[in-house]
């Protein structure tokens, strides 16, 4: 069976797409030596940045690594362009499934990079949604959360829903459960603490912002404590010995002092 590298499918955008730094810098706060002029300029750019999607494109928008992300994007959009058709008229339903995935959280990571709130997203919100619906026609539990995690992801930041976002955190979580999938449960809590924060950032922000959106989207993770769901990603991941996700944590846990 034709299956391109799986390791890019893994190393090019782990967990959800957004890299340690894209998903941390979003969740901290502004810095007080900020220029005064900085928050009064144009109310539709004040408020972009008050909301999940703004403060996500921020992010990416002041990633030292952006061009080496851009690069790897470009790779794995290639590599999908010539694996997708072979698996396609083979019929090889995960293979399919997973090059949608693939090409779900490179949609996502190049959206995260661009700091234009222009930016149209939809296209990441489509294939997000085929990527999700290729896995669950394959009926492959195995990979079903790497879906579940990306489509929380964008829900929770660009898609400004986060109610979507939690609940496919639960469904992820209740498959990891009944695995066990114990690696696939730390991510789910590692994802759900950055979320939670993200969420907490836009609700502080917003408070200090009469005329910025309704911090209702942020409602969904309010009864969340993403400090606790931090330490049970770290001793699932100490306990089981997943260093791939230790440098991501650690950054995690250095951002958490904002949340």
């Amino acid at each position: 069976m034709f299956s391109y590298a799986n390791g890019m499918r893994e190393a090019l955008l782990p967990l959800s797409g957004g890299s340690p730094a894209a998903v941390n810098v979003a969740t901290a706060q502004s810095a007080p030596d900020a220029p005064a002029g900085a928050k009064a300029e144009g109310s539709e750019a004040s408020q972009e940045t008050h909301t999940p999607a703004g403060l996500a494109r921020e992010s990416g928008s002041r990633l030292p690594q952006s061009k080496a992300a851009e690069a790897a994007i470009a790779e794995a959009e290639r590599r999908v362009a010539h694996g997708l058709p072979i698996a396609q008229r083979n019929n090889w339903l995960l293979d399919i499934a997973l090059d949608h995935l693939t090409q779900a959280r490179a949609a996502l990571y190049r959206a995260l990079l661009t700091p234009d709130p222009q930016f149209d997203i939809r296209p990441s919100s489509f294939v997000i949604a085929t990527a999700l619906d290729k896995l669950r026609a394959a009926n492959s539990l195995n990979h079903l959360p790497k879906a579940l995690l990306t489509a929380a992801f964008y829900h929770g930041t660009l898609g400004g829903d986060s109610a979507e976002a939690a609940r496919l955190l639960d469904e992820a979580q209740q498959i990891a459960e009944r695995g066990p999938m114990l690696l696939y449960l730390a991510d789910v809590h590692l994802h759900r603490a950055r979320l939670a924060g993200i969420q907490s950032s836009v609700i502080s922000n917003q408070s200090s912002v009469a005329s910025g959106p309704s911090a209702a989207s942020g409602r969904a993770f309010a009864g969340v404590d993403p400090k606790a769901e931090l330490a049970k990603a770290r001793t699932l991941i100490e306990q089981h010995k997943y260093w791939r996700r230790k440098e991501e944590l650690e950054d995690a846990e250095a951002t958490s002092v904002h949340w």
